[in-house]
């Protein structure tokens, strides 16, 4: 159905290849009839100064997560 590009800072660099600093995140549906709100933000650009505006499907705005981070 869709897909999402999560982009961070974090991860190895190789000297062989692009280095890995991205996720895939798939989206799936069973059938075609499904609801879907696209998430919007706040723009910012002076044209469109504090209106909404639909979110992309590259995200470059999350913080990378602690992988030694314990969970509750």
């Amino acid at each position: 159905m869709n897909e999402i590009v999560w982009v961070y800072g974090l991860g190895g660099s190789s000297r062989r290849y692009f280095s890995k600093k991205h996720d895939i995140i798939l989206a799936f549906n069973k059938t075609r009839n499904y609801f879907f709100r696209k998430p919007t933000t706040l723009a910012t650009s002076q044209k469109m100064k504090g209106k909404r505006k639909g979110m992309l499907n590259v995200w470059n705005d999350i913080p990378s997560l602690n992988n030694m981070a314990l969970v509750d």
